[in-house]
């Protein structure tokens, strides 16, 4: 059984319990839950190609979420133009997931925390394979 130790009392204070803790039980990592999102939020889980996240994406970041436009057949749009990103929201990290090796896809996944009004466009463009995520700097 792998405890907690008292010095990351800072890192676990606030969060959600995964099980009944009696007083004076010691704590175990995985006596510890991820927190319900707050109320008018969503979570979901992103599959993401490379490049469509910045390299280094981790969690806490704050990111804007955008549907990508689909690559037409000749690969470029009948007015000659690239089409922009559209954003559809603005999300939090709470993970990323490197693909393992043998999944083959490629795909990371990236679990966020959207505006539960912003959820259909986001899965939407997900299911579809045209989403990307841009930081958004500290700040702004």
């Amino acid at each position: 059984v792998s405890l907690v130790p008292a010095s990351r009392q800072d890192e676990v204070v606030g969060s959600t319990a995964a099980a009944s803790l009696p007083a004076g039980t010691l704590l175990a990592g995985s006596d510890i839950g991820t927190p319900p999102p707050v109320k008018g939020q969503v979570r979901l889980g992103l599959a993401l190609k490379p490049g469509a996240y910045p390299p280094d994406l981790a969690a806490g970041q704050d990111v804007d979420v955008l549907a990508t436009p689909a690559a037409s057949a000749s690969g470029s749009s009948s007015s000659g133009t690239a089409q922009a990103a559209l954003p559809v929201g603005e999300a939090v990290v709470l993970s990323v997931s490197p693909a393992a090796a043998s999944s083959g896809s490629g795909d990371t996944v990236v679990e966020i925390q959207v505006a539960a009004d912003a959820m259909p466009q986001v899965a939407a463009a997900n299911a579809a394979g045209q989403i990307a995520l841009a930081a958004i700097p500290a700040g702004g």
